[in-house]
């Protein structure tokens, strides 16, 4: 994000200014290569003219780009001017994701989850043909789909993961952690869309499946690693480690994790 209201966004952009300097605004820039600026725009105005501020989870936090240089791009927010007409969340959320063209134009955004600022999209992965994967953590207690993995929450705060297509319409969504605090840090796709995550977890059930690596919880706080298919159906799940903080995850060529 920046709080700079010139000299960021390049001619023709989506936005140029807000028309207020030390204002927090997300914003969105393409490179080439050789280190050539493509486009950039600001993104967070509302339709009357009026500043949309972050909210504390913070502007832009995350992009990711499918196989066809579709951008999408996470934030933070507590105000209103992120959706687009027709999106999946309208009204006001703690969070927005959106999608835009190779080219910078805005092709949809979309509020996600309630207006609370206790939960917050980490990671984002877009598919190469287009299905985007959100993590975080969330308190939201409507937010799993029916026959999700995990489909209640407790009081505490748990991780998720949420599948959309490339239209934006949401296809499945899943929380998951024990009776304490846990939340997804990191995420990444392989080439059939089984989806690896990592975070940190306080939960002592929930979180390892049978015969994995570490079963247990290990001290005050683990890290752990968990692999979904595509629909969000857990595969395995491990601890990981005592008092580790894990935030990315990355995959080689042969489908092998690294946290």
């Amino acid at each position: 994000y920046t709080q700079i209201d010139h000299g960021i966004a390049t001619t023709g952009a989506y936005l140029d200014s807000i028309g207020q300097e030390n204002v927090s605004v997300s914003y969105l820039a393409k490179f080439s290569a050789s280190g050539a600026i493509r486009w950039a725009t600001l993104f967070g105005k509302t339709a009357t003219g009026g500043i949309v501020r972050g909210g504390s989870n913070g502007p832009t936090t995350q992009t990711s780009v499918d196989a066809n240089g579709n951008i999408y791009m996470s934030g933070g927010t507590n105000v209103s001017g992120f959706a687009t007409s027709g999106a999946y969340q309208t009204t006001v959320g703690s969070n927005y994701f959106s999608k835009w063209s190779p080219t910078g134009s805005l092709i949809w955004s979309t509020y996600y989850m309630d207006s609370t600022n206790d939960s917050h999209i980490y990671r984002i992965a877009a598919a190469r043909h287009g299905n985007l994967y959100l993590t975080g953590s969330t308190i939201d207690k409507g937010l799993a789909t029916a026959g999700a993995y995990q489909t209640t929450t407790t009081d505490s705060t748990d991780g998720f993961i949420s599948k959309f297509d490339s239209a934006g319409h949401r296809i499945g969504a899943t929380y998951y952690g024990g009776s304490q605090d846990d939340n997804f840090s990191g995420i990444v796709l392989d080439s059939s869309e089984n989806i690896f995550a990592c975070g940190t977890t306080e939960s002592s059930s929930g979180i390892a499946s049978a015969g994995e690596f570490q079963t247990s919880l290990l001290g005050p706080y683990n890290e752990f690693m968990v692999k979904f298919d595509s629909n969000c159906h857990r595969l395995w799940g491990t601890y990981y480690e005592r008092r580790g903080i894990s935030s990315s995850i990355s995959l080689d060529r042969q489908g092998h994790p690294f946290m």
